[in-house]
Parts: C-alpha cells; structure tokens; sequence
C-alpha cells in the first residue's frame, strides 16, 4: 500500500541559528547502506520510496522552483508500521526563479538534440555571476576541445558542469550562488534518483523539453 510523506514540524523555540530542532519523528533511516538490515519486502518498499522522492525533488526544481535542497538520507525516516515516510531538516531551501529553470530547461535541450556549441556556451554563461567579458568564444572553444557535447544525454547532464566548474575556476570565473546550491543539491540526490524507476526518469527529462 502507498505510505504518506509528513514534513517534521521545525521547534522554533529551542531552534538557533545553524541549529535547526524538528518534532521527533518515528522510523528509522532510509539510508540504502542499511537495507541489508531489512526483509526483502521491506528493502523493495524502501527502494521505492527512495526513487519517489528522488523524482518529488526533480519536480519540485524544474517545475516549482523552490525546493528541498539539502535531500540527504538521514533526512528522511520511513515508519513501516504506520505507513508514514517523515522529512525531516526542510528549512534548507533552494530557488530558482523561472528565467533560471528555462536556462537548465534550453541546456537540457541542447544536450539532448541540438548540441549547439555557440547556444550552450550562452546558456552556461547565464549561469555565472559576473561573466568575464569575451567569455562566450572561450566557452565555445572549451566545449569544441573537450568533448564535453559528446554523447550529452539529459540524464548525465550533471558531467558536463563538472566540466564547466574545472573551466570556471581556471578562468578566474564562478557560478551563481543558485546553481552553486541547485549542483549540490543533486549531488544529495544520487542515491535516491539511483533507485527511481528508469522509464520515469526519462520521462520525467522528457517533459522538460518541450
């Protein structure tokens, strides 16, 4: 049967700056390093869930723009008696505003059909603060010599500003502090989009072409 989501209520009174104190929440971790700890039937369950929020979180940064951007998995603790999957620390938020999810949105794009180097050295530029003037032809010829187009697909979108970040750093250059978090954010969630349901990962990238 499907289990509800409850976000732990934060306790502002005894919370500080830092320190953030949530309603105790029953269950325990859904880490993955701990599934052999469980039955079959509950490490199904819990790779189930895992691959929900992992999608839960995609939607909420491509489609909400505001989103849970600190998705470990010792933030999330599942209850099989109760049915309930509790989150906890919610109060570590990222944004990103519409003008920012159509940059991810034309990149995905670009990766998936076009590969345009002179587009993509634009739309990464959008993302970084203070871009250095002449910037886009260095973009442009970085993208030509590395490869980094090469067998681009929407799902290993995360290689490419792998890539970018090593070229911003030597260029003296950095991201905006939103794709700073948004980049850390999915960095926390491997493990859960590790266990989503590969035809619903790929739909999900899909959508977002259009």
């Amino acid at each position: 049967g499907g289990f509800d989501f409850e976000v732990a209520s934060i306790r502002k009174d005894v919370s500080v700056p830092g320190i953030v104190i949530s309603d105790y929440a029953e269950g325990v971790s859904l880490d993955d390093t701990a599934d052999e700890k469980f039955s079959p039937e509950e490490q199904a369950v819990r790779k189930k869930i895992r691959g929900e929020i992992g999608l839960e979180l995609l939607d909420q940064i491509f489609t909400k723009g505001v989103y849970q951007a600190d998705p470990n998995l010792g933030n999330f603790r599942i209850s099989m008696k109760d049915k309930k999957v509790h989150w906890l620390d919610t109060d570590h938020l990222g944004r990103l505003g519409v003008p920012d999810r159509k940059l991810l949105k034309g990149l995905l794009r670009e990766m998936a059909f076009l590969k345009r180097p002179a587009k993509v050295a634009e739309t990464l530029l959008g993302m970084v603060d203070s871009p250095a003037v002449g910037a886009k032809k260095g973009v442009e010829t970085w993208l030509r010599e590395s490869g980094a187009l090469q067998g681009a697909r929407t799902d290993t979108f995360e290689k490419i500003f792998g890539s970018f970040l090593d070229f911003l750093a030597d260029k003296k250059m950095a991201l905006r502090e939103e794709f700073v978090v948004f980049l850390q954010t999915i960095g926390l969630m491997r493990p859960l989009l590790r266990d989503a349901e590969p035809s619903a990962l790929k739909s999900f990238f899909a959508k977002q072409l259009f």
